[in-house]
């Protein structure tokens, strides 16, 4: 049989092997790019571009990256126009990972056109992927913050991807393709993975490396501001409002630097300083920085001195001022206490200066502050006392009556200095008894006074008969009407002979009882008005009082603008 398929291949290429033959490869179909494509077989199309038939033998060769060619040789035939697989039976080990250049070649004995005898490809045969480890900060403190983390242990780093997570589970890509990402300023804790591109194997993502935010620490403050005396004090400091950790306090004195001492509670007692200090706290949380609380201020003033009241003195009972003051203490002045019982019982003053004034005061007072250096016990001064003298009791004498151009004697009493006024009609206004000679009534006044200068006053009339003039009339004669037209006639409420009752007093009421006018002394000038307006037309009730006399008369006063 093999003789017979011998002599019909020979029989056909001497029939057309006399004719143009032309043979190429069109394709590689294998190996392909792909995951550890590993050991593969090596196929191609060889194609028959003549419009015959051509058989025989053909020596077809490939080589992988330029390496040793691997020939084999294949007796067959190609129809015209058609395609022919070969598969080489050596296979090349195509390993993970590379890229390899496989290029294939095909001869035949009267191929009229080498050109299309050779046909190359690149392949990948790629590894499967590693996706590696992401390290960087475990922790950051949200106030601000910045770190880098980094990719190591991977295989691959031309196709990755960070990726982040608030969850761990959503996952949103990033636009960081390199094998570190830096990130600041994060606030909460976030997740992060390294997406790896596969390529022809499958993708895989990195180990999830969790970033733990912690929030700043808050140092909050400490109650409260206080003052103590020196020297023996103590008190509690409060750190109130923080967030975190206590780590230490620290202590200032005189404006100098912070010492920091051991106390990580919330809570500082001291004890007997004597000097103003100054504390605060250090907070921290996690890996955020310390910080401060605010400071407190613990102000250490002198021990009290309550210094001396000065300024006591004899006074004149109910007709006197002074001042009483302070002198030689130290600290702030709470108030005055005062007692006018000799101490059995005492008044409080809210008055906190270093003076204290007395009026008019009726009884002997003792006058004491109260001193109290800050956050020291409050102290009593060294008291003084004002001490009262009673006033004189001045008796001018009794009233007397003389004829014009006579004189009488004055007789004063009850001091031991003495004062009279008016003194143009006395003969000496400075003893107890001048000689008075006045040329009309005349009211005199004396004033007593003691060796301490306090006085007492007393009057004296002395009632003048004037011989030389006509009788002063005995009454009064009132209109009772006004007419306010201009016309020069009661114009103005006249009351004759008013002139000689000049202790007057009068009063005018309209219908509803209100005052519309009234006058001590009345001169006969009131025209009608209240308060700029003449008063509408009407009846009005009067009372003119003739205080001397004691004598009143009341009646109606009709007034018209007619």
């Amino acid at each position: 049989m093999k003789k017979l398929l011998l002599a019909l291949f020979t029989l056909f290429v001497f029939a057309f092997g006399a004719k143009a033959q032309d043979v190429g490869i069109t394709s590689v179909i294998s190996p392909v790019s792909g995951c550890c494509v590993g050991m593969d077989t090596v196929r191609l199309y060889l194609y028959n571009y003549s419009a015959f038939p051509i058989g025989g033998n053909f020596t077809i060769t490939y080589t992988v990256n330029g390496g040793a060619p691997i020939s084999e040789t294949i007796l067959t035939s190609i129809g015209p126009s058609a395609s022919y697989l070969f598969g080489f039976n050596q296979q090349w080990n195509f390993a993970c990972q590379g890229t390899y250049n496989v290029c294939c070649n095909v001869q035949f004995p009267g191929d009229v056109n080498p050109a299309n005898n050779n046909f190359c490809v690149t392949i990948v045969s790629d590894t499967f992927v590693v996706a590696g480890t992401v390290s960087g900060p475990p922790v950051v403190c949200a106030s601000a913050n910045s770190g880098v983390m980094v990719l190591s242990g991977n295989n691959k780093n031309d196709s990755l991807l960070w990726q982040m997570s608030v969850d761990g589970t959503n996952w949103i890509n990033t636009m960081n393709d390199s094998s570190s990402y830096q990130f600041s300023n994060i606030g909460q804790t976030m997740y992060y993975q390294v997406f790896v591109d596969g390529g022809y194997c499958p993708d895989g993502t990195s180990s999830v490396h969790t970033i733990f935010v912690d929030s700043p620490p808050v140092g909050g403050s400490i109650t409260s501001n206080m003052n103590v005396c020196s020297g023996n004090n103590s008190a509690q400091l409060n750190l109130i409002g923080s967030a975190g950790d206590t780590i230490y306090w620290a202590a200032s004195t005189g404006g100098g630097p912070y010492v920091p001492f051991v106390n990580d509670t919330t809570i500082f007692v001291f004890n007997n300083i004597t000097q103003t200090t100054q504390y605060q706290a250090y907070v921290a949380n996690g890996v955020c920085p310390f910080v401060p609380s605010g400071i407190v201020t613990v102000l250490v003033d002198p021990p009290t001195i309550p210094g001396t009241v000065v300024g006591g003195a004899t006074v004149c009972q109910g007709v006197n001022s002074g001042s009483m003051g302070l002198i030689s203490s130290s600290g702030n002045i709470n108030g005055w206490i005062y007692s006018s019982n000799n101490g059995a019982t005492w008044q409080t003053s809210g008055n906190t200066t270093s003076s204290f004034n007395y009026l008019n005061i009726s009884s002997s007072t003792i006058y004491c502050a109260i001193v109290q250096s800050t956050g020291c016990p409050a102290d009593t001064s060294v008291c003084d006392t004002v001490f009262i003298t009673p006033l004189p009791i001045a008796n001018a004498g009794v009233d007397d009556t003389i004829i014009i151009f006579d004189q009488t004697q004055l007789f004063g009493t009850g001091g031991v200095f003495y004062a009279w006024t008016p003194a143009g009609s006395l003969s000496d206004p400075t003893i107890a008894d001048p000689i008075a000679n006045p040329t009309t009534t005349t009211t005199y006044t004396l004033t007593v006074s003691d060796a301490f200068g306090c006085f007492g006053t007393d009057q004296v009339t002395i009632f003048v008969i004037d011989t030389t003039t006509p009788p002063m009339p005995n009454t009064i004669i009132i209109a009772n009407y006004m007419s306010l037209n201009g016309d020069g006639l009661n114009d103005v409420w006249n009351i004759m002979n008013i002139e000689y009752f000049p202790e007057n007093e009068v009063t005018v009421f309209n219908n509803q009882g209100m005052v519309v006018y009234e006058k001590s002394t009345y001169d006969n000038s009131w025209d009608g008005k209240f308060n700029g307006d003449q008063l509408p037309d009407g009846s009005y009730f009067y009372v003119v009082n003739l205080t001397k006399l004691g004598q009143k008369t009341k009646g109606v006063l009709t007034i018209t603008s007619k």
